[in-house]
């Protein structure tokens, strides 16, 4: 779960990750508070991309991952984005 008790991180994607939100006003306002946070970092500036939808969660002893055309979109789209800016 993230601060606001509403996200969890699915995995990490090496400089990245990938979390989900039952919420989606919840998930603009992690979005947000992590852009403040990294607002004056001069080196590094982040991007984030999300979508709305569904998504196919797969259990494995230890591990979880989702799938689908919402997991692809949130990524293309977090690449369409500049540093520092949230789509």
């Amino acid at each position: 779960m993230n601060r606001l008790g509403k996200g969890e991180i699915i995995k990490s994607t090496g400089d990245g990750l990938l979390m989900i939100f039952s919420d989606p006003v919840a998930a603009i306002e992690c979005a947000l508070m992590i852009q403040r946070e990294f607002m004056h970092e001069e080196l590094l500036k982040l991007r984030l991309g999300m979508d709305m939808g569904e998504v196919k969660q797969v259990l494995e002893q230890k591990s979880r991952d989702i799938f689908g055309i919402k997991v692809s979109a949130a990524s293309r789209i977090t690449e369409a984005a500049d540093g520092g800016h949230i789509l």
